[in-house]
């Protein structure tokens, strides 16, 4: 029974004591566990704040199209009360000005709207990627608490779960980023063209003297 024992005894201190073990390994092992943690929180903290930012444009552009909206729909109603009297009685210079107004902001309201829109699939790879890249994070907690778990008892088996767990974080954040990077490369071209396309018609619309003619049309004399 006591020779038992000790044998029982001697295989634990066997097991704790691996040769094959290196705690020095191990060590710098978790200290680049640690680096690479705070490598993903660095990379899911910009994707947050990028995100935000993509928010911040697509309101922007969202009060763009509100704002085409409302001076697109005065100047239709002007055109609607000039159609209202008879053609001859018209005055054709304001009416002319009008036409001009309404295809401006008309242009200006559909562009805008499309830069809003194209703002949704930005804002959705950034919140995926910000997820994506916590879970990376995550896979590599659990490879450093594993992993000091394993050079608390010396148990190379533990480390060994770690380093999958390590290489489950590497994978997925490799993958994902990769992935998302890709995918993003169309997105931000997509709203960089529409952004150009926006300013080509404001630019235009400021060459017709668009809001100049709106203060005419109001105050003729110059009176406001």
């Amino acid at each position: 029974m006591r020779h038992s024992l000790h044998s029982h005894s001697g295989g634990h201190a066997a097991e704790h004591n691996d040769p094959r073990f290196k705690p020095q390994v191990v060590g710098v092992y978790l200290g680049l566990l640690a680096v690479s943690i705070a490598v993903y929180a660095a990379v899911s903290n910009t994707e947050r704040n990028l995100m935000t930012q993509a928010m911040v444009s697509q309101s922007r552009a969202t009060s763009k199209e509100v704002a085409a909206s409302v001076k697109f729909r005065l100047v239709l109603s002007e055109l609607s009360q000039a159609a209202s009297i008879p053609k001859e009685q018209r005055n054709k210079e304001l009416v002319g000005h009008n036409l001009t107004l309404y295809k401006d902001y008309l242009a200006e309201r559909d562009v805008a709207h499309e830069l809003s829109e194209a703002m949704n699939p930005s804002i959705e790879n950034h919140f995926e990627a910000t997820e994506q890249y916590e879970l990376a994070q995550l896979f590599a907690e659990i490879a450093i608490a594993i992993g000091s778990f394993s050079l608390l008892l010396r148990s190379r088996y533990a480390w060994y779960v770690s380093i999958v767990f390590l290489i489950l974080s590497v994978t997925y954040f490799a993958y994902s980023k990769n992935h998302l990077t890709s995918a993003r490369y169309l997105i931000v071209q997509k709203i960089s063209n529409l952004e150009k396309k926006y300013s080509e018609v404001r630019n235009n619309h400021e060459h017709h003297e668009g809001d100049s003619l709106i203060l005419k049309m109001v105050a003729p004399e110059g009176n406001f």
